[in-house]
């Protein structure tokens, strides 16, 4: 699978580059090329269908250089390539599209002679086959639709799957499912769970020696032709004909579905493609459904830049959406829906989320019924605790509020008090038993399984458990003065208030907290999570020239590896999201 495309100078992207993700939702304003994201996808879908039919040729690119590639005749591409250069200039117009393993396939467009593709990888590709075992890749793009024919020709079986994706795909949609019949059924079923009341009939000719072509749907015991169905039943139809005839691409790219659809519509979309196991990407100005994905899968598309960057937050949605001309209020939108409100410390939800698909409660995060909002930090914890009430008494909405924090350097019974107090205002309160977040990734057994993967991309040889402990121990050491510190000054604010000697609480502190240290896992629930990982990847870069990620760390977890309280956190989340 390809993981990133570029453009150059190809239309109104002189220099652009888009990194791909499960999910990707592209929206901006008007006239900054979205639409030019989805025919340099629809021309890279041809030129790939054509290539790999046949073995590659040697040919010469742009830059002088012999490579390997295909000659691709226009007509294959039915686009008007004399319009995708952004200037009249002699710069090469080009689209790269990168897969793994540094692969890449490369369209060139030249003013004189028909484009070429060619391959960027280290081995020789010779034959059509290796091509594609070596590039598998299957685009589908969701053709232009529009109103249905009301007289519909049965055409050849050869016909209808060549224009099936096309323009003409209106005129084709009972052709369809007339020669598509094994998935019909699920087609039926779909429909009637996303437009109620509705039976759809599977197409049939009018009679035995007509040409032409009926589909009947059946609604309050009246039986009507799709044709005199309203124009948003009609692109619904065709809507779920393309997604379920693609469901098994490998990237599936839809352009405004948000046209004649209502937003209770535009919602099942979103949830009907994260069924799919392809990768999907949707160009829209709907605020419907940039309100229903997660800040991360949107990517904001301006004039003028080189990178298309995804969202981190609800706030930098609430920009977009106030810059698409809406006053729709976000935070309140996705409160009124699910009615489940969390409050976390910082960015701590993007480590949540991630932990939840590791637990196998990924849809506790995006399924749309939790509102996520950040807090602060601790301190913070007074403007949460009459929320509920609020949300109750004032404007009549019985809200559930939920929030975590970070324990950082608090005792034991600090933070039984707190949440006992706190949990009498709102829902449900927990505070980590870590100091922060990112500590649940300092699991041993997980960070050497994470080092020694890049190890091996660098040929270098495994790291073994007593070196990994000698490491942890040697880095850990250099926050002990500062753990112990903070430690014993929390200690010794509570305690002092009761009337203890102040060198006593700090003596008993300081041997409590030597008998502690000696046990690693204690040492990594209460050092900085995140500056420990940034100190042990400059360790590894100085000593092994590697480094390691949070997804990396991420993707290595298992639900054994959790700290027991983070893993009954989210799994009571999901039973409170769960209540209707």
């Amino acid at each position: 699978m390809f993981k990133s495309i570029k453009f150059k100078n190809f239309k109104k992207h002189k220099d652009l580059k888009i990194t791909l993700t499960n999910f990707n939702v592209i929206t901006g304003p008007n006239n900054v090329g979205k639409s030019t994201i989805i025919e340099g996808l629809r021309i890279f879908a041809s030129a790939y269908r054509y290539a790999s039919r046949y073995k590659p040729k040697v040919l010469t690119n742009s830059y002088d250089k012999i490579v390997e590639g295909y000659n691709i005749p226009i007509n294959s591409l039915n686009v008007k390539i004399e319009y995708v250069h952004s200037d009249y200039n002699d710069k090469v117009t080009s689209l790269e599209f990168n897969f793994e393993k540094n692969k890449s396939l490369i369209i060139e467009f030249s003013r004189e002679k028909e484009p070429i593709l060619y391959i960027n990888y280290e081995q020789s590709i010779k034959t059509a086959k290796k091509f594609r075992e070596e590039f598998p890749i299957n685009i589908q793009i969701i053709p232009t639709l529009g109103p249905l024919e009301e007289d519909e020709e049965i055409h050849d079986i050869n016909y209808v799957k060549y224009w099936s994706s096309s323009k003409r795909a209106p005129r084709l949609f009972r052709n369809i499912w007339y020669y598509n019949s094994g998935e019909f059924d699920l087609f039926k079923r779909t429909i009637n769970e996303t437009w109620n009341g509705v039976i759809l009939q599977a197409p049939e000719k009018e009679n035995y020696l007509s040409n032409t072509i009926h589909m009947f749907y059946t609604e309050d015991r009246i039986d009507r032709e799709v044709n005199f169905a309203g124009n948003g039943f009609q692109i619904w139809l065709q809507l779920l004909t393309h997604i379920i005839k693609n469901k098994d691409a490998d990237l599936l790219v839809i352009d405004e579905p948000e046209i004649y659809l209502h937003p209770d519509l535009q919602r099942k979309l979103i949830y009907i493609l994260r069924k799919l196991n392809s990768k999907v990407l949707i160009a829209t100005h709907s605020v419907e459904i940039i309100n229903e994905v997660d800040p991360n899968e949107i990517l904001l598309l301006e004039n003028n830049i080189k990178f298309l960057k995804r969202l981190t937050d609800l706030a930098g949605m609430q920009k977009i959406i106030e810059h698409l001309g809406s006053t729709q209020n976000i935070y309140l939108t996705r409160l009124a829906r699910g009615k489940k409100l969390l409050f976390v410390e910082g960015q701590d939800i993007k480590l949540l989320q991630k932990f939840g698909k590791v637990l196998n409660l990924e849809e506790v995060f995006t399924g749309g019924s939790l509102t996520v909002i950040p807090l602060g930090g601790f301190s913070q914890w007074e403007k949460i605790s009459h929320a509920e009430w609020m949300f109750s008494t004032i404007i009549n909405e019985d809200v559930k509020i939920m929030a975590l924090f970070d324990r950082d350097y608090r005792d034991d019974n600090t933070i039984m008090e707190f949440e006992e107090s706190l949990s009498s205002k709102i829902t449900m309160v927990h505070v980590l038993r870590r100091k922060e977040i990112e500590n649940y990734l300092l699991e041993p057994i997980v960070l050497k399984k994470t080092i020694n993967q890049q190890l091996k991309k660098r040929n270098l040889g495994e790291i073994e458990d007593k070196e990994l402990l000698h490491i942890l121990i040697k880095l850990t050491d250099l926050y002990k003065n500062y753990v112990v510190s903070h430690i014993t000054a929390e200690c010794a604010k509570r305690e002092t208030q009761k009337g203890k000697d102040l060198s006593t609480i700090i003596q008993n502190k300081i041997n409590e907290f030597e008998i502690e240290w000696d046990n690693l896992d204690y040492r990594l629930g209460v050092v900085s999570g995140k500056n420990f990982l940034s100190k042990l990847n400059g360790y590894l870069q100085e000593r092994f020239k590697i480094s390691i990620t949070t997804n990396q760390i991420v993707n290595n977890m298992e639900p054994k590896y959790f700290g027991e309280d983070i893993r009954v956190f989210i799994k009571s989340l999901e039973e409170l999201v769960n209540v209707v």
